[in-house]
């Protein structure tokens, strides 16, 4: 079984526009090429995000990138990484039920 391994993302975590829209099409590209390559599963081992409180939008658009794997039937595992954590404890997390 094949599957994809991202990490490090770091989503929406660049000040000038076109790195920050450079990490979400990046993210949303290994998406498609781990539909097309008919991935078993997508482990994304931290740091999704640059931040454990992103921009709602960003959530959202990243959560819509994120179906397109659920509609194909690919699992998505994701481990937090220490972007992912906030020192009042607030974690930004999601599910694809």
């Amino acid at each position: 079984m094949k599957f994809a391994h991202l990490a490090d993302c770091h989503v929406g975590g660049w000040r000038e526009e076109k790195l920050r829209d450079l990490s979400i099409d990046s993210f949303r590209k290994a998406i498609t090429i781990s539909i097309e390559e008919h991935v078993g599963f997508v482990l994304i081992s931290g740091d999704l995000f640059n931040t454990s409180l992103p921009q709602i939008d960003l959530i959202k658009e990243t959560a819509g990138i994120l179906k397109k794997l659920k509609d194909k039937n690919i699992s998505v595992y994701i481990i937090p990484g220490s972007h992912d954590y906030s020192p009042s404890g607030k974690l930004v997390w999601f599910t694809m039920s």
